[in-house]
């Protein structure tokens, strides 16, 4: 049962990234590819159509990737800010005095790192200027800047300075925030590859890996994996997350915390 469910896992990969090459994919050329039946890629096709991935068609199914493209930094500040907000609130208190923490850039990581400022002797290491500029308002905070060639679409640094860096540091928890995730393929992603790169040696630096997300990112996914949903500890959305998403969640014994974007209570799966 096990190796079936991990290769009905890779089988789901594999259709995503032929998708990515070309507009449309046949049900026989994948039944031929995976050998398997027609219905089990139809199930396939289901599931991905649920994730905006593609659109069924009569034989087979077209790529709706190259219609999925990343909103400016200004664009992405202006959408979800309540959940983003509420989401920040609850993930910061998943952050203990005296902890050293990686943090990727986003729009939700900046609400996240907002909420830190009365926390004491906190270690942050992040390749976000914006949030490093936030934390700096905090005096007992040490920030650790991470260097590189600045991405003016993610308002981050990356590249192999950021890698060089990143190599050398060690961290008690890291907050990633992502494009997309895919409780069917089980992937976290981002649409560009060198931030894709970054945050998956952060995941590596750290022992706790927290994926802070607000509900617009489930059921999608990016053109550049991440990681596994296995890699991550802790998950902290909104309210508005589909019920499935937190039974996945629980199926997988991931913890979650749901922040409630009415009252601002937190819910525990």
């Amino acid at each position: 049962m096990g190796g079936q469910f991990v290769m009905a896992n890779d089988r789901i990969n594999k259709t995503i990234e032929l998708l990515k090459e070309r507009k449309f994919v046949s049900i026989q050329e994948l039944v031929k590819l995976f050998s398997v039946s027609s219905e089990t890629i139809r199930r396939d096709f289901a599931k991905l159509e649920q994730e905006k991935i593609l659109s069924r068609v009569h034989g087979g199914a077209i790529s709706l990737l190259p219609n999925y493209s990343e909103h400016s930094y200004d664009q992405r500040k202006t959408e979800h800010v309540t959940e983003k907000q509420a989401i920040g609130r609850i993930a910061a208190e998943l952050v203990m005095d005296d902890d050293t923490i990686i943090v990727s850039g986003g729009t939700t990581t900046l609400e996240f790192v907002k909420q830190l400022k009365d926390k004491k002797r906190i270690t942050m290491i992040t390749n976000a200027r914006i949030l490093a500029d936030e934390m700096m308002k905090n005096e007992n905070v040490t920030v650790i800047q991470l260097g590189g060639i600045i991405d003016r679409i993610g308002n981050v640094t990356s590249g192999i300075m950021v890698k060089h860096c990143m190599s050398m540091i060690h961290a008690k928890k890291a907050f990633i925030s992502s494009a997309g995730v895919s409780i069917y393929a089980e992937t976290i992603s981002h649409f560009r590859e060198a931030p894709s790169q970054d945050m998956r040696q952060m995941i590596e630096a750290a022992d706790e890996t927290i994926l802070i997300v607000d509900h617009s990112k489930f059921f999608s996914s990016a053109l550049w994996k991440i990681c596994d949903l296995t890699k991550i500890n802790f998950v902290v959305t909104d309210s508005k997350v589909d019920l499935k998403v937190l039974q996945y969640f629980r199926n997988k014994k991931i913890k979650v915390l749901v922040a409630n974007t009415n009252i601002d209570e937190i819910t525990k799966e």
